[in-house]
């Protein structure tokens, strides 16, 4: 968290980035710059709300972009031209939006959370799948055929 620069966090609804943000509000005197992306029309793949008790328990100076399915498709082809490869990964996408919103407020540096939502079930949907696993799968592979 030393920089020159501003910086701030990319806010998920998953446990890593709810993380950066408890931790840097500890260390910080002001607010932690908090950035999250959603998309309209698309509930289930929102985290607005998750983000929303984080941001509000953190007391963070937090920003938000909304992007619709038409501002999705027709970024695709910028996006194929400023990665200058095609990538398959969705979330280059609202990552684009998110930076972009990040920088248009004047925060130069961002700290993210990667991973640590898939190591440590960051989500409810991690649980569902865990609870699959142990309740039937894990079953079915000692089953012989």
């Amino acid at each position: 968290m030393i920089a020159d620069v501003p910086f701030g966090v990319f806010l998920s609804g998953g446990v890593d980035s709810s993380a950066n943000v408890a931790l840097m509000a500890e260390q910080m005197s002001r607010p932690v710059e908090t950035f999250t992306v959603g998309f309209t029309g698309s509930d289930e793949l929102n985290e607005l709300e998750s983000r929303a008790e984080t941001a509000h328990r953190y007391g963070t100076n937090h920003h938000e972009v909304l992007i619709s399915d038409n501002e999705l498709r027709d970024f695709l082809p910028d996006l194929v031209f400023h990665q200058d490869e095609p990538i398959a990964d969705p979330v280059c996408v609202p990552l684009y939006y998110l930076s972009k919103l990040a920088r248009e407020s004047g925060t130069i540096v961002v700290q993210v959370g990667e991973g640590s939502d898939e190591l440590f079930s960051g989500y409810d949907k991690y649980i569902k799948y865990l609870r699959l696993y142990e309740n039937f799968w894990r079953h079915a592979e000692r089953a012989r055929f």
